[in-house]
Protein backbone atom coordinates (compact mmCIF):
# COMPACT_ATOMS: atom_id res chain seq x y z
CA UNK A 1 0.00 0.00 0.00
CA UNK A 2 1.49 3.36 -1.04
CA UNK A 3 1.37 6.53 1.06
CA UNK A 4 -1.78 7.84 -0.67
CA UNK A 5 -3.68 4.62 0.02
CA UNK A 6 -2.51 4.64 3.65
CA UNK A 7 -3.80 8.16 4.12
CA UNK A 8 -7.20 7.32 2.61
CA UNK A 9 -7.57 4.11 4.64
CA UNK A 10 -10.00 4.12 7.52
CA UNK A 11 -8.84 3.88 11.10
CA UNK A 12 -11.02 2.86 14.04
CA UNK A 13 -10.52 5.17 17.01
CA UNK A 14 -11.74 4.30 20.49
CA UNK A 15 -13.32 7.41 22.00
CA UNK A 16 -14.36 8.08 25.60
CA UNK A 17 -16.47 10.91 27.02
CA UNK A 18 -15.58 12.75 30.23
CA UNK A 19 -18.46 12.84 32.70
CA UNK A 20 -20.58 10.25 30.88
CA UNK A 21 -18.08 7.42 31.17
CA UNK A 22 -19.10 6.04 27.75
CA UNK A 23 -16.65 4.38 25.35
CA UNK A 24 -17.35 3.78 21.65
CA UNK A 25 -15.49 3.29 18.35
CA UNK A 26 -15.52 5.72 15.42
CA UNK A 27 -14.33 4.74 11.94
CA UNK A 28 -12.83 7.62 9.99
CA UNK A 29 -10.31 8.25 7.21
CA UNK A 30 -6.81 8.59 8.55
CA UNK A 31 -6.32 11.82 6.58
CA UNK A 32 -9.58 13.36 7.80
CA UNK A 33 -9.47 16.57 9.81
CA UNK A 34 -10.12 16.67 13.53
CA UNK A 35 -13.29 18.65 12.77
CA UNK A 36 -14.60 15.64 10.83
CA UNK A 37 -13.96 13.46 13.90
CA UNK A 38 -15.83 16.01 16.06
CA UNK A 39 -18.80 15.74 13.69
CA UNK A 40 -18.67 11.93 13.60
CA UNK A 41 -18.69 11.77 17.41
CA UNK A 42 -21.45 14.37 17.62
CA UNK A 43 -23.85 12.40 15.43
CA UNK A 44 -22.83 8.95 16.66
CA UNK A 45 -23.70 10.04 20.21
CA UNK A 46 -26.88 11.77 18.93
CA UNK A 47 -25.95 14.96 20.75
CA UNK A 48 -27.94 16.83 18.10
CA UNK A 49 -31.08 15.41 19.75
CA UNK A 50 -29.97 16.29 23.28
CA UNK A 51 -28.27 19.67 23.15
CA UNK A 52 -28.29 22.95 21.27
CA UNK A 53 -24.53 23.23 20.63
CA UNK A 54 -22.96 21.95 17.40
CA UNK A 55 -20.09 19.55 16.81
CA UNK A 56 -17.44 22.29 16.92
CA UNK A 57 -18.18 22.78 20.64
CA UNK A 58 -16.73 19.35 21.47
CA UNK A 59 -13.16 19.48 22.78
CA UNK A 60 -11.02 16.48 21.83
CA UNK A 61 -7.82 15.45 23.60
CA UNK A 62 -5.25 12.93 22.49
CA UNK A 63 -5.47 10.07 25.03
CA UNK A 64 -1.73 9.67 25.11
CA UNK A 65 0.73 10.83 27.74
CA UNK A 66 3.76 12.87 26.80
CA UNK A 67 5.86 9.73 27.20
CA UNK A 68 3.85 7.97 24.48
CA UNK A 69 1.64 5.63 26.54
CA UNK A 70 -2.04 5.44 25.51
CA UNK A 71 -4.84 5.43 28.07
CA UNK A 72 -5.72 1.82 28.91
CA UNK A 73 -9.27 0.48 28.63
CA UNK A 74 -9.46 -1.36 31.95
CA UNK A 75 -11.68 -1.37 35.09
CA UNK A 76 -10.21 1.97 36.22
CA UNK A 77 -11.34 3.76 33.05
CA UNK A 78 -15.00 4.41 33.92
CA UNK A 79 -14.28 5.99 37.35
CA UNK A 80 -11.55 8.07 35.67
CA UNK A 81 -14.05 9.37 33.10
CA UNK A 82 -16.91 9.88 35.56
CA UNK A 83 -14.93 12.37 37.63
CA UNK A 84 -14.67 14.67 34.63
CA UNK A 85 -11.57 16.31 33.26
CA UNK A 86 -9.16 17.31 36.02
CA UNK A 87 -6.75 20.25 35.94
CA UNK A 88 -3.76 17.97 36.49
CA UNK A 89 -4.65 15.55 33.71
CA UNK A 90 -1.77 13.69 32.03
CA UNK A 91 -3.55 14.01 28.68
CA UNK A 92 -2.86 17.64 27.79
CA UNK A 93 -2.73 17.73 23.98
CA UNK A 94 -5.91 19.38 22.75
CA UNK A 95 -6.61 18.36 19.14
CA UNK A 96 -6.85 21.32 16.76
CA UNK A 97 -9.96 21.17 14.50
CA UNK A 98 -8.25 22.05 11.20
CA UNK A 99 -5.34 19.62 11.66
CA UNK A 100 -5.40 16.20 10.04
CA UNK A 101 -5.48 13.00 12.06
CA UNK A 102 -2.45 11.62 10.24
CA UNK A 103 -0.13 14.30 11.60
CA UNK A 104 2.74 12.66 13.50
CA UNK A 105 1.66 14.61 16.57
CA UNK A 106 -1.67 12.75 16.50
CA UNK A 107 -2.00 9.30 14.94
CA UNK A 108 0.59 9.42 12.15
CA UNK A 109 0.89 6.19 10.19
CA UNK A 110 1.53 3.79 13.07
CA UNK A 111 -0.81 0.94 14.00
CA UNK A 112 -3.12 1.62 16.91
CA UNK A 113 -3.14 -1.03 19.63
CA UNK A 114 -6.08 -2.88 21.19
CA UNK A 115 -7.60 -2.24 24.61
CA UNK A 116 -6.59 1.40 24.37
CA UNK A 117 -8.43 4.70 24.31
CA UNK A 118 -7.30 7.06 21.58
CA UNK A 119 -9.49 10.18 21.98
CA UNK A 120 -10.95 11.83 25.08
CA UNK A 121 -14.07 13.93 24.52
CA UNK A 122 -15.12 16.88 26.69
CA UNK A 123 -18.59 18.37 26.36
CA UNK A 124 -18.96 22.17 26.58
CA UNK A 125 -19.70 23.59 30.01
CA UNK A 126 -23.15 24.77 28.94
CA UNK A 127 -24.19 21.15 28.24
CA UNK A 128 -24.60 20.55 31.98
CA UNK A 129 -27.50 22.98 32.01
CA UNK A 130 -29.04 22.32 28.61
CA UNK A 131 -32.23 20.34 28.21
CA UNK A 132 -33.23 17.93 25.51
CA UNK A 133 -35.57 19.23 22.82
CA UNK A 134 -38.51 17.46 24.47
CA UNK A 135 -37.68 18.79 27.93
CA UNK A 136 -37.29 22.28 26.51
CA UNK A 137 -40.71 22.04 24.85
CA UNK A 138 -42.27 20.95 28.15
CA UNK A 139 -40.59 23.86 29.91
CA UNK A 140 -41.91 26.36 27.36
CA UNK A 141 -45.44 24.97 27.73
CA UNK A 142 -45.11 25.26 31.50
CA UNK A 143 -43.91 28.85 31.14
CA UNK A 144 -46.99 29.68 29.06
CA UNK A 145 -49.31 28.06 31.61
CA UNK A 146 -47.90 29.96 34.57
CA UNK A 147 -47.41 33.10 32.41
CA UNK A 148 -43.85 33.44 33.65
CA UNK A 149 -40.72 33.05 31.58
CA UNK A 150 -37.44 33.26 33.46
CA UNK A 151 -34.33 34.74 31.91
CA UNK A 152 -31.17 32.65 32.20
CA UNK A 153 -27.72 34.22 32.13
CA UNK A 154 -24.73 31.84 31.97
CA UNK A 155 -21.57 33.53 33.26
CA UNK A 156 -19.26 31.91 30.69
CA UNK A 157 -21.54 33.01 27.82
CA UNK A 158 -21.68 36.68 28.77
CA UNK A 159 -21.13 39.20 26.00
CA UNK A 160 -21.42 42.97 25.88
CA UNK A 161 -25.05 42.73 24.76
CA UNK A 162 -26.03 40.15 27.40
CA UNK A 163 -24.06 41.97 30.07
CA UNK A 164 -25.78 45.29 29.40
CA UNK A 165 -29.16 43.52 29.38
CA UNK A 166 -28.40 41.98 32.79
CA UNK A 167 -27.38 45.35 34.25
CA UNK A 168 -30.57 46.89 32.90
CA UNK A 169 -32.76 44.04 34.20
CA UNK A 170 -31.33 44.43 37.72
CA UNK A 171 -30.98 48.24 37.57
CA UNK A 172 -27.24 48.14 38.22
CA UNK A 173 -24.87 50.96 37.32
CA UNK A 174 -21.12 50.44 36.86
CA UNK A 175 -18.92 53.35 37.91
CA UNK A 176 -15.18 53.46 37.05
CA UNK A 177 -13.05 55.03 39.77
CA UNK A 178 -9.37 55.89 40.17
CA UNK A 179 -6.90 53.31 41.42
CA UNK A 180 -7.54 52.67 45.09
CA UNK A 181 -4.26 52.39 47.07
CA UNK A 182 -3.73 49.43 49.40
CA UNK A 183 -4.25 50.53 52.97
CA UNK A 184 -3.09 47.47 54.89
CA UNK A 185 0.44 47.17 53.51
CA UNK A 186 2.75 48.51 50.81
CA UNK A 187 2.18 46.69 47.50
CA UNK A 188 5.15 44.61 46.34
CA UNK A 189 6.06 44.09 42.67
CA UNK A 190 4.65 40.83 41.28
CA UNK A 191 6.30 38.81 38.52
CA UNK A 192 3.94 38.10 35.64
CA UNK A 193 2.55 34.60 35.24
CA UNK A 194 4.05 32.60 32.34
CA UNK A 195 1.45 30.91 30.15
CA UNK A 196 2.88 27.60 28.89
CA UNK A 197 2.71 25.55 25.71
CA UNK A 198 3.79 22.05 24.72
CA UNK A 199 5.75 20.80 21.74
CA UNK A 200 3.85 18.63 19.26
CA UNK A 201 6.92 16.53 18.43
CA UNK A 202 7.75 18.44 15.26
CA UNK A 203 8.98 21.61 16.87
CA UNK A 204 5.61 23.35 16.79
CA UNK A 205 4.31 24.75 20.08
CA UNK A 206 0.69 24.13 21.07
CA UNK A 207 -0.63 26.61 23.61
CA UNK A 208 -2.20 25.00 26.68
CA UNK A 209 -5.70 26.19 27.54
CA UNK A 210 -6.57 28.16 30.66
CA UNK A 211 -8.26 25.07 32.10
CA UNK A 212 -5.14 22.95 31.57
CA UNK A 213 -3.09 25.48 33.54
CA UNK A 214 -5.64 26.16 36.29
CA UNK A 215 -3.64 24.47 39.07
CA UNK A 216 -0.47 26.34 38.02
CA UNK A 217 -2.11 29.75 38.16
CA UNK A 218 -3.92 28.87 41.40
CA UNK A 219 -0.50 28.18 42.95
CA UNK A 220 0.78 31.45 41.45
CA UNK A 221 -1.99 33.43 43.16
CA UNK A 222 -1.50 31.51 46.41
CA UNK A 223 2.24 32.23 46.41
CA UNK A 224 1.86 35.96 45.78
CA UNK A 225 -0.71 36.59 48.52
CA UNK A 226 0.55 33.93 50.92
CA UNK A 227 1.19 36.40 53.77
CA UNK A 228 -2.36 37.74 53.63
CA UNK A 229 -3.80 34.23 53.45
CA UNK A 230 -1.89 33.16 56.56
CA UNK A 231 -2.78 36.32 58.46
CA UNK A 232 -6.50 36.16 57.64
CA UNK A 233 -6.74 32.32 57.74
CA UNK A 234 -7.85 32.17 54.12
CA UNK A 235 -7.05 29.89 51.19
CA UNK A 236 -7.08 29.98 47.38
CA UNK A 237 -9.21 27.29 45.73
CA UNK A 238 -9.70 26.48 42.06
CA UNK A 239 -13.31 25.73 41.10
CA UNK A 240 -13.66 22.45 39.20
CA UNK A 241 -15.21 22.65 35.75
CA UNK A 242 -18.86 21.62 35.86
CA UNK A 243 -19.41 22.77 39.46
CA UNK A 244 -21.80 25.69 39.04
CA UNK A 245 -21.04 27.14 42.44
CA UNK A 246 -22.19 30.64 41.47
CA UNK A 247 -25.74 29.72 40.41
CA UNK A 248 -28.60 31.64 41.99
CA UNK A 249 -32.22 32.59 41.40
CA UNK A 250 -32.22 36.39 41.70
CA UNK A 251 -34.63 37.44 44.47
CA UNK A 252 -37.56 39.49 43.22
CA UNK A 253 -36.81 38.81 39.54
CA UNK A 254 -37.55 36.04 37.04
CA UNK A 255 -33.81 35.71 36.42
CA UNK A 256 -31.36 32.86 36.99
CA UNK A 257 -27.59 33.35 37.04
CA UNK A 258 -25.73 30.12 36.24
CA UNK A 259 -22.11 29.02 36.29
CA UNK A 260 -18.89 29.29 38.22
CA UNK A 261 -15.66 31.26 38.42
CA UNK A 262 -12.03 30.14 38.20
CA UNK A 263 -10.70 30.87 41.70
CA UNK A 264 -12.19 31.71 45.08
CA UNK A 265 -10.42 33.28 48.06
CA UNK A 266 -12.26 32.10 51.17
CA UNK A 267 -11.88 30.59 54.63
CA UNK A 268 -9.10 28.03 55.06
CA UNK A 269 -11.82 25.72 56.40
CA UNK A 270 -12.85 25.11 52.80
CA UNK A 271 -9.44 23.57 52.09
CA UNK A 272 -9.49 21.50 55.26
CA UNK A 273 -13.08 20.37 54.71
CA UNK A 274 -13.80 20.39 50.93
CA UNK A 275 -17.53 19.78 51.44
CA UNK A 276 -17.73 23.30 52.92
CA UNK A 277 -16.77 24.93 49.61
CA UNK A 278 -20.35 25.14 48.33
CA UNK A 279 -21.26 27.07 51.49
CA UNK A 280 -18.70 29.75 50.52
CA UNK A 281 -17.41 30.28 54.07
CA UNK A 282 -16.00 33.79 54.63
CA UNK A 283 -15.53 34.23 50.89
CA UNK A 284 -13.68 37.46 50.09
CA UNK A 285 -13.02 37.42 46.38
CA UNK A 286 -13.59 35.61 43.11
CA UNK A 287 -10.96 35.66 40.39
CA UNK A 288 -11.87 35.24 36.73
CA UNK A 289 -8.72 34.34 34.76
CA UNK A 290 -8.50 35.01 31.04
CA UNK A 291 -5.35 34.33 29.03
CA UNK A 292 -6.67 37.01 26.69
CA UNK A 293 -9.04 39.62 28.15
CA UNK A 294 -11.72 40.44 25.57
CA UNK A 295 -14.49 43.02 25.38
CA UNK A 296 -17.08 40.76 27.04
CA UNK A 297 -14.76 39.48 29.77
CA UNK A 298 -15.63 42.31 32.12
CA UNK A 299 -19.32 41.41 31.91
CA UNK A 300 -18.51 37.82 32.84
CA UNK A 301 -16.71 39.02 35.98
CA UNK A 302 -19.63 41.36 36.74
CA UNK A 303 -22.16 38.54 36.34
CA UNK A 304 -20.15 36.33 38.70
CA UNK A 305 -19.84 39.15 41.26
CA UNK A 306 -23.59 39.82 41.14
CA UNK A 307 -24.31 36.12 41.76
CA UNK A 308 -21.80 35.91 44.62
CA UNK A 309 -23.25 39.06 46.21
CA UNK A 310 -26.70 37.42 46.26
CA UNK A 311 -25.28 34.20 47.73
CA UNK A 312 -23.42 35.70 50.71
CA UNK A 313 -24.07 38.45 53.25
CA UNK A 314 -20.60 39.99 53.58
CA UNK A 315 -18.97 42.37 51.06
CA UNK A 316 -17.09 40.61 48.25
CA UNK A 317 -14.88 41.60 45.32
CA UNK A 318 -14.21 40.26 41.84
CA UNK A 319 -10.89 40.36 39.97
CA UNK A 320 -10.62 39.99 36.21
CA UNK A 321 -7.02 39.30 35.18
CA UNK A 322 -4.71 37.74 32.62
CA UNK A 323 -2.11 37.43 35.42
CA UNK A 324 0.33 39.57 33.46
CA UNK A 325 -0.73 43.16 32.82
CA UNK A 326 -4.52 43.33 33.31
CA UNK A 327 -5.84 43.55 36.89
CA UNK A 328 -9.39 44.89 37.11
CA UNK A 329 -11.32 44.90 40.40
CA UNK A 330 -15.10 45.14 40.87
CA UNK A 331 -17.12 45.57 44.07
CA UNK A 332 -20.63 46.61 45.12
CA UNK A 333 -20.32 50.08 46.64
CA UNK A 334 -23.91 51.20 47.17
CA UNK A 335 -27.40 49.69 47.31
CA UNK A 336 -30.71 51.50 47.63
CA UNK A 337 -34.31 50.93 46.62
CA UNK A 338 -33.80 52.37 43.14
CA UNK A 339 -30.48 50.98 41.91
CA UNK A 340 -27.15 49.34 42.78
CA UNK A 341 -23.72 50.81 42.06
CA UNK A 342 -20.76 48.57 41.26
CA UNK A 343 -17.40 50.32 41.19
CA UNK A 344 -14.43 49.14 39.15
CA UNK A 345 -10.77 50.07 39.01
CA UNK A 346 -7.59 48.82 37.38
Amino acid sequence: MDDAEKNMAEVELECAVYGEGTVFPVKIARDAKVSALQEAIFYKKRYNHQYKFDSSALTLYLARKEGGAWLKSDPTLKPFLKQGRQSDSDYVVEMIPNWKLNKPAYFGDFKLGEEEIHVLVELPEAAAGEKSATAQMVKEIHDQVVQTKRKRYVHSEMSSNKGNALLQDLNIRVKPVGTVPFTSRDPAPVQAFKWESVCDGRGQNIALTEEQQRERYREYVEYNIGDVLAEKKLCVLGVEKGKNILSVAVPGHDIDLVGRTDILVLSALAKQFPHYVELLPEVKMLIEVKKVVKAGSGFQALSELIALDFLVDDPVMALLTNLTDHWQFFWVSDKNNNYVIIQTTT
